[in-house]
């Protein structure tokens, strides 16, 4: 180092002064900037949850109300209601028992549940269209919450004047 200029000496101490600096410098700098990205990137995904799990429970609050709706409709049923009984009763209000060839009740458990979905599929003969709009009419407006899943109405009987009708119709039962 004796050989060399005071120019080169300088020369060669800014060098040793800057490649000092940068070290110091550029480590630290870097490891804080790939920090700073993985604490972004982990407060991206936090986000991400967050807005998950609101979402979840806003599904869940509104679950929840259909729930409590469905629940306050079954409060409407006299105890020990039975499907296949109250069709068997409407028709005998609706005067259409002797229409009702047959009957034929199903049931079926639904899983995770305290409820079991019944259904009574009903064939009834020779009806006129104002007797089965009186007995439609009788099932979809009960509280009971009974619905008419699937019906099949045909002409029936010489003039065309009646109906042949097959249906099912469905409720959830305790």
């Amino acid at each position: 180092m004796n050989k060399l200029g005071k120019r080169e000496k300088l020369v060669l101490w800014l060098g040793i002064v800057f490649v000092s600096v940068y070290v110091v410098y550029a480590f630290p700098v870097s490891w804080a900037t790939r920090h700073k990205r993985s604490l972004e990137q982990k407060i991206q995904v936090q986000k991400d949850t967050l807005i998950k799990i609101r979402e979840l429970g806003a599904e869940h609050a509104r679950l929840s109300r259909q729930r409590d709706a469905a629940l306050a409709r079954f409060a409407f049923r006299p105890p020990g209601f039975r499907l296949f009984s109250f069709l068997d009763e409407q028709a005998g209000e609706a005067k259409v028992k002797q229409y009702i060839k047959n009957m034929k009740p199903s049931s079926s458990p639904i899983p995770d549940s305290d409820f079991k979905k019944s259904s009574v599929e009903m064939k009834l003969v020779g009806l006129t269209t104002a007797e089965l709009a009186d007995y439609l009419a009788r099932i979809e407006g009960s509280r009971n919450s009974v619905s008419i899943r699937r019906i099949s109405i045909t002409q029936a009987g010489e003039d065309k004047q009646t109906v042949d009708v097959v249906m099912q119709v469905a409720t959830l039962e305790k």
